[in-house]
């Protein structure tokens, strides 16, 4: 366990349904849980589907959530919104239909007034306190996205190995140019994760062959399956690191979230020389 926090901030996004985004924020909080990594899961898709799996009573209703950050009329200290999970690791943020009008997908509704930077206090705030701070967004283009990213480190994006699960994965891309070019210069991409894929079944090896292709070094080496095991851990509400540590599914969520580590160092250092050449030259570093 890191003896010094300074939390990874990560945004899960796809614009696609169904492609695993939650389930890809679950495996990663779920892989924290068992390492005693403490992290924050902040739920920004108004279905709630991360909350209601760690809440410690699913039935109940949150007054106050990740909607309140995006609402210039409440003067919400983010640190109040915080919850505490079921899992001794895990806090949360949740997420409920009052997100629904203020998620709004036109940016001439939102830039002019800098809502885009409405999750950069919650992190300054509690960067501190944690070792990951995980955005599960919702399957579109919007505020809450762009805020996400705007006050991340990283993004992945998880994608079906289907001509459909590819759908939107370019508009998410530039999207992430665009946050960095102009409101968060440290975003990187960390990788596109090939999500719910059939072994077995051969047109999704050859998707999932020609997305490898297309992506490069981005595409995840790790590929998260389409197996019972994960079903039913979301079903009992149990990551599947805990539910059965020593199961397949198991396996492959600590070998996705160990390439998950590997590949932030690996950014970190890159970055790092980058600056140390900035500076070489005789430039400011930035």
């Amino acid at each position: 366990m890191r003896s010094t926090k300074c939390a990874q901030v990560i945004t899960v996004i796809n614009l696609k349904g169904g492609v695993g985004k939650t389930h890809t924020t679950w495996l990663l909080a779920g892989n924290c849980e068992v390492q005693e990594f403490k992290v924050l899961a902040v739920d920004l898709d108004q279905q709630g589907n991360l909350s209601r799996n760690l809440m410690q009573d699913p039935n109940c209703k949150s007054t106050l959530g990740s909607a309140s950050l995006f609402d210039p009329s409440q003067d919400v200290d983010p640190t109040q919104i915080i919850q505490q999970s079921k899992f001794p690791h895990i806090d949360f943020i949740a997420a409920n239909s009052a997100l629904q009008p203020l998620d709004v997908a036109s940016q001439k509704e939102w830039e002019p007034a800098d809502l885009q930077f409405s999750l950069v206090d919650l992190v300054q705030q509690v960067q501190g306190d944690y070792d990951y701070i995980l955005f599960d967004c919702p399957t579109k283009l919007s505020l809450t996205g762009f805020a996400a990213l705007t006050a991340s480190d990283f993004v992945i994006v998880p994608l079906e190995p289907a001509d459909w699960g590819a759908q939107g994965v370019e508009k998410v891309t530039q999207a992430i140019d665009y946050v960095k070019q102009r409101h968060n210069s440290r975003l990187e991409l960390l990788g596109y994760l090939i999500s719910r894929i059939k072994p077995r079944r051969q047109y999704h090896q050859i998707y999932a062959d020609e997305l490898r292709s297309r992506y490069g070094k981005k595409a995840f080496d790790t590929m998260i399956p389409d197996w019972a095991g994960y079903e039913q851990a979301v079903t009992h509400a149990v990551p599947v690191n805990l539910r059965r540590p020593n199961s397949k599914e198991a396996r492959v969520a600590r070998e996705f979230f160990a390439e998950v580590e590997t590949r932030i160092r690996e950014a970190q250092s890159g970055d790092r020389r980058r600056r140390r050449r900035v500076s070489k030259n005789g430039l400011t570093a930035i």
